[in-house]
């Protein structure tokens, strides 16, 4: 079916569905609103978002108006590296051989240490690579991490640019961060086959190949060892915030961090990102270096500048032994830490005399007891005296006086059963005179026979009851 008979098909109302008439016939007003507008007239139109409707007229004098200049203007170096990343051959070639470019590096590098020309090789640019080597680009140069133009491109599986970079120069022997020359890391057979063709030109057996990429180990204990000498400080980062001792954990050199430790750097400085040297170690599985690390105290549960702690790298890793091996070192310091606690514990109190802490026997816990109750009871004395201590008719020089008697009905009676109370509460001497007074006793004062009044307050010190 054509497409002529397809369209008339579905016009014929015989084959169309109410939706798609709906639909059309939505279409088609949306047309004529449309061709109103641009025509100059007054239209309403609907609200979408729930509002009320709204009516409005095209002004062609809005959207014909010239455009304000441009503020924001980038230098000529940023744009270079923009073009060699868009592929854009044209623009590299305006930046770096146009008048107004003049002085412009060919060389110029990002935040990561690329050149346009590591972008260019990246981005399997011929053209832009080839215009940046006649302007002097670097062939050789290196990034943050050590690769060279021709890792980039070897990485990428770019052999016809790795042919170019071969033919200006480009080293083979070179080796990056993690120990890698470019044939090791070559994407494709035919990448692999100009390097190993480039080995054998210039004579490198596989030991000389080993050498080379044991060189880069090398070269930072060299680096090491003259900032020791030299008495520079071995925590002074690079241009990433990274260490002598972050590059010597995610590499897995455990003899150049053992020495750093021994030379006191900090264990848990931070680079860019706000990861330690532990996390790198644990991000690049090197577990010997993790466990010296943990050893000089490097902070296991550190987070980065993304709240990551070594643990959620290995988590990321779905690396096992990893895990096993940091949850292991996680329970030994917590072990320990509590361990310390404990015998710190243990110290003070052995080492504190006279306080709280010591320990009485039972003789010195009842002369303690003792002194107790004497003191109570010259305390609730004083306290009887200044309650009851109103003379009354009667009564001589001696009524107020007032004595703590506990006497046979206090001590004695409780234990037979009585009122306990009996007795344990303070009174005045009896000196008031009465006909029914005993030979030998003072009188009675007037009222001693009434009944005690109710008890109206209770107040207990250390086992006496004072009765007011």
């Amino acid at each position: 079916m054509g497409v002529a008979a397809l369209c008339e098909s579905l016009d014929a109302p015989s084959t169309m569905t109410s939706a798609m008439i709906e639909a059309k016939k939505g279409r088609e007003e949306q047309l004529k609103t449309l061709e109103d507008y641009l025509a100059g007239q007054e239209v309403g139109f609907k609200n979408h978002w729930g509002g009320k409707p709204f009516t409005a007229t095209y002004d062609a004098a809005v959207y014909t108006r010239p455009r304000a200049d441009v503020k924001c203007r980038f230098p000529a170096s940023v744009k270079l590296l923009d073009a060699a990343a868009q592929c854009d051959d044209n623009e590299v070639r305006e930046l770096l051989e146009s008048p107004e470019a003049e002085g412009l590096d060919a060389n110029v590098a990002n935040h990561e240490g690329l050149t346009a020309l590591h972008q260019a090789c990246i981005e399997g640019s011929q053209k832009c690579a080839s215009i940046l080597l006649q302007n002097n680009a670097d062939v050789n140069a290196k990034d943050f991490d050590w690769w060279t133009p021709l890792h980039a491109a070897a990485a990428c599986g770019n052999w016809r640019i790795m042919n170019m970079l071969l033919s200006h120069g480009a080293d083979v022997t070179a080796v990056n961060a993690d120990g890698d020359l470019a044939f090791d890391i070559a994407e494709g057979k035919k990448s692999r086959e100009i390097l190993e063709k480039e080995h054998v030109k210039l004579g490198l057996c596989e030991a000389a190949l080993e050498l080379k990429r044991e060189q880069t180990k090398d070269d930072l204990a060299a680096i090491v060892k003259d900032m020791i000498e030299k008495k520079i400080s071995l925590d002074s980062p690079n241009t990433l915030g990274a260490t002598p001792l972050h590059s010597a954990c995610c590499n897995g050199w455990v003899e150049i961090a053992a020495t750093l430790i021994e030379n006191k750097v900090d264990v848990n400085a931070k680079d860019a990102d706000g990861d330690s040297p532990l996390h790198l170690a644990v991000w690049f599985l090197q577990y010997k270096t993790i466990e010296v690390l943990a050893e000089a105290g490097a902070d296991l549960g550190a987070k980065n500048r993304y709240h990551e702690t070594p643990m959620i790298y290995a988590e990321l890793q779905e690396d096992g032994t990893m895990i096993r091996i940091l949850k292991a070192l996680i329970n030994k310091r917590t072990s320990v830490a509590r361990a310390s606690e404990a015998d710190v514990k243990m110290r003070s109190r052995a080492g504190t005399k006279g306080a709280s802490v010591k320990r009485k026997s039972m003789a010195e816990k009842q002369k303690t007891a003792t002194l107790n109750m004497k003191q109570e009871r010259e305390e609730a004395a004083k306290y009887a005296n200044l309650m009851l201590g109103k003379k009354q008719d009667g009564d001589d020089a001696e009524s107020g006086t007032v004595i703590y008697d506990k006497g046979a009905a206090g001590a004695g009676a409780a234990s037979q059963g009585a009122d306990p109370k009996a007795g344990l509460y303070a009174q005045p001497n009896k000196t008031g005179t009465t006909d029914s007074t005993p030979t030998g006793e003072k009188p009675r004062p007037a009222g001693w026979d009434d009944p005690m009044p109710e008890v109206k307050d209770e107040t207990k010190k250390g086992g006496c009851c004072i009765i007011l």
